[in-house]
């Protein structure tokens, strides 16, 4: 059970930092004229996280239908790490993108920052496109699952 609260923690936790995060790449990308296309693809990788930890959410409330021993179906201890990495992750790209949303730089000032920053954004970002093929391959082997039990239990109780 604390095991459970902990996980929903984590999870509504990096919902949380994922909202924040997007906020803010939405502000830098407003206030910085032709904001270089690594803003709009880092804000993309940060939505599609969102729908991701959305969708752990999803399962571990019991919003979808699922099995009483749906943990059970992957190892919590490697949900447990995987989450425990994206807010460790997540925390690292705030630091990086903040001061931007906070300065009152110009524009120019603002992209010539923002390249020194560009390389380590971009390495965050490859680290939390592996925390994301991790948690979607673990909602996978889910659905797969309770796939193969409905169809189980319609051979079962057909005609």
């Amino acid at each position: 059970m604390a095991d459970l609260l902990s996980i929903t923690a984590g999870v509504v936790g990096l919902l949380s930092a994922a909202g924040q995060v997007g906020s803010v790449l939405l502000k830098i990308k407003s206030s910085m004229h032709n904001a270089p296309n690594s803003i709009q693809h880092i804000l993309s990788q940060v939505r599609e996280l969102e729908i991701c930890f959305a969708a752990v959410h999803q399962f571990i409330i019991g919003a979808t239908p699922a099995s009483p021993g749906r943990l059970s179906m992957i190892g919590v201890d490697q949900l447990v790490a995987t989450l425990t990495e994206s807010v460790l992750t997540f925390s690292e790209l705030e630091d990086i993108i903040t001061p931007f949303a906070i300065g009152s730089e110009t524009s120019i000032r603002m992209r010539v920052k923002w390249m020194w920053k560009e390389d380590d954004a971009s390495r965050i970002m490859r680290q939390l496109d592996r925390h994301k093929v991790s948690l979607s391959l673990m909602l996978n082997i889910v659905q797969w699952y309770i796939s193969q039990l409905k169809f189980l239990y319609r051979d079962l109780f057909a005609p």
